[in-house]
């Protein structure tokens, strides 16, 4: 079988710019391909979302967009189990507008797997699909913690803030806590220190299943948008909805695999 030339071309342009964003002279010198060629496979995947355009310096500089690392969830084997999230997801972010996340446990952080990002009005650039987020110090890691059963929840909150007891930031984590426990949702103010000129804020909700917390979703904005209080009289009701919904299809889903 003779292989698809295009597709092979489009691959080493996305994988280019997943190392690092380029215009199309840069692209061309790395990847040794002709500019119309290049020029050609950038606009189909920016008309497919995979990449977008910005000016840098009077230059159009091309960057691997947030829909590009939704690749990656395919390849986690574990995802099947909650797969049924995705299109709830969809339906939650349409009613927020704002991007909203799915994240994952694993061990002391949550690892974010999936989001509205692509579909969201209020576009973040920079994508957090994919990384760790601190148990202890974003709201996704929170709202899991104050989802898991309480002896489950005091002994990773042990080996987490091991050496920090009685600490300011120890107390900032226990009343986070303490409140995400009470209300069912978290808020933190200005938790991504990657952008300065643009502080972001997250509130979130812990997911369970029939048996333990799993996971957690999440709510990004920019922290001049609302403070924490109109943040959750925004949101509250529809993410408490959405756990809720989670719950129940998670029970249903385990109910039918046994």
């Amino acid at each position: 079988m003779r292989l698809i030339r295009s597709v092979t071309r489009a691959l080493k342009i996305l994988e280019a710019l997943n190392r690092e964003p380029a215009t199309i002279v840069q692209l061309n010198t790395r990847i040794g391909l002709p500019r119309t060629t290049i020029l050609r496979v950038l606009r189909t995947l920016e008309s497919e979302g995979y990449i977008f355009r910005e000016d840098v310096r009077g230059q159009g500089v091309y960057f691997v967009a947030p829909k590009a690392k939704e690749l990656s969830i395919g390849a986690k084997p574990w995802y099947g189990e909650y797969i049924w999230i995705k299109s709830k997801l969809r339906e939650l972010g349409q009613e927020v507008e704002w991007p909203v996340y799915f994240s994952i446990n694993d061990g002391f952080d949550m690892e974010v797997v999936d989001s509205t990002e692509s579909q969201s009005p209020f576009f973040l650039k920079d994508s957090i699909v994919g990384d760790r987020l601190s148990l202890v110090r974003s709201a996704a890691g929170l709202a899991f913690l104050s989802a898991c059963d309480a002896p489950v929840r005091d002994r990773l909150l042990k080996q987490v803030t091991d050496g920090i007891d009685g600490s300011e930031d120890y107390r900032w984590i226990k009343d986070k806590l303490d409140s995400a426990i009470e209300t069912g949702c978290v808020t933190v103010e200005n938790c991504d220190w990657k952008i300065k000129d643009r502080p972001i804020s997250s509130m979130a909700i812990g997911l369970r299943n029939a048996d333990r917390a799993f996971g957690a979703v999440s709510v990004r904005y920019y922290s001049k948008a609302y403070l924490s209080e109109d943040a959750l009289s925004q949101w509250s009701d529809r993410l408490i909805g959405f756990a809720e919904q989670c719950a129940e299809l998670a029970s249903s889903v385990r109910g039918q695999a046994a």
